[in-house]
């Protein structure tokens, strides 16, 4: 395998080119996805200069599928090469990147986990016509074919909206744990307003009610004020990304609160970092799935596979980004052409049953899952408690 390090004055690249075992020009996908001598790039963006979490924990999962795809034949035929943008967790930051994904020609963008920066590069994936796979975000972030204010068409999240992690986390608070009076602490971004009311929402259809919602800013960790405002709650739950949730479970710990704590899919980083290990027994984390308690055999063989070629554990980020650069390569095979608009309509018809994290189909709103599982981590070991299905719940 080779790995090169490309860097330009807008964005860090990462150029991997992995050598290609025999493929099948003659065949419909290979016909249909472009000269099949010529490679297909593909943008892998995610922060690297502020990351929050070691950047290996999207770059290996990104290499381990394009080296399976590549050995396997490309995508139609086509030898992926893989690049790498810093989006930093700012709107100009994947604007940059962004920008610098479609001077180098890129067919297709894997990553920003954050509502605005979806938002911010609507007018860059309109124009370029070029499909993002994005790794974080909610309803605020949704493509919306009757507005002018949501996502590009061309935007479709890799698993679920968020407001479904804080809906399944807040009815599993109120119905399991008997929490039936909640507090939020919720990430300022974008999908503040849309998360608060998936909080509410999923307290109401458990017999719950959240009794105080507060705002904090990205990654501050002061966040006692807004636990003192929440001291008559049976539990709290946040959207927060790591430094947030520390804080939150230091505040209701100072406070003396004894209540549990119900955040998102970082809670598994929050756990595989040790960042807070005495007071982890009291979290709980929605996410689409938990690699440390595999839902089946061929899962937990992908998990060991994972562990001994990189000597770490994979969270649901990596299994997420590692089945974006599959549901890409299905995609552009189903759609056997090189049009953009083919490609499109290839994407919002993806009925993908074989993800290690979930399986995926898009639905009206560009989202590709509808599953969350509760993670408990009472026992030290992240334990799956619960699996909401909201896609195909009736």
């Amino acid at each position: 395998m080779k790995l090169t390090w490309a860097r330009g004055a807008v964005a860090a690249g990462l150029a991997l080119t992995l050598a290609a075992c025999g493929s099948n020009s003659g065949d419909k996908a290979a016909a249909g996805t472009g000269d099949s001598s010529k490679p297909i790039t593909i943008g892998l963006m995610v922060a690297i200069s502020n990351a929050l979490s070691d950047p290996k924990l999207f770059v290996n999962p990104a290499e381990m599928a394009v080296g399976e795809i590549n050995a396997a034949g490309g995508i139609g035929g086509r030898q992926i090469v893989l690049k790498q943008y810093d989006s930093d967790f700012t709107t100009q930051g994947a604007i940059t990147a962004t920008q610098k994904a479609i001077a180098d020609k890129v067919e297709g963008i894997i990553g920003l986990p954050v509502p605005d920066q979806v938002l911010a590069v609507r007018p860059l994936l309109d124009r370029a016509k070029i499909p993002l796979l994005f790794t974080g975000g909610g309803y605020a972030a949704a493509y919306d074919p009757n507005s002018t204010k949501g996502a590009s068409v061309w935007s479709f999240r890799v698993g679920p909206p968020s407001e479904l992690t804080v809906n399944a986390g807040v009815q599993y608070a109120v119905k399991t744990l008997g929490a039936k009076k909640l507090g939020a602490v919720l990430r300022d971004d974008a999908a503040k307003g849309t998360n608060e009311q998936a909080a509410k929402d999923g307290a109401t259809a458990a017999g719950g009610e959240i009794i105080a919602s507060r705002t904090n800013p990205l990654n501050s960790t002061d966040v006692t004020t807004q636990i003192l405002a929440m001291k008559d709650a049976n539990a709290v739950v946040t959207t927060e990304y790591q430094p947030g949730i520390v804080a939150v479970l230091k505040a209701i710990q100072q406070q003396n609160l004894k209540i549990p704590t119900i955040v998102g899919q970082t809670g598994m980083q929050v756990y595989l970092q040790k960042l807070a290990p005495d007071l982890i027994k009291t979290m709980y984390s929605a996410a689409p799935c938990n690699m440390a308690d595999p839902a089946n055999d061929r899962v937990a063989k992908w998990v060991t596979d994972f562990q001994a070629k990189y000597n770490f554990m994979p969270d649901p980020n990596a299994a997420t980004v590692y089945d974006g650069f599959y549901l890409l390569k299905t995609a552009y095979e189903n759609a056997a052409s090189s049009s953009p608009d083919d490609r499109l309509k290839a994407l919002e018809s993806i009925d993908y049953k074989d993800g290690i994290c979930v399986p995926y189909k898009t639905d009206a709103q560009h989202f590709m899952s509808g599953t969350e599982v509760i993670i408990s981590f009472e026992s030290g070991t992240p334990k799956t408690v619960q699996t909401f299905d909201f896609q195909n719940q009736k």
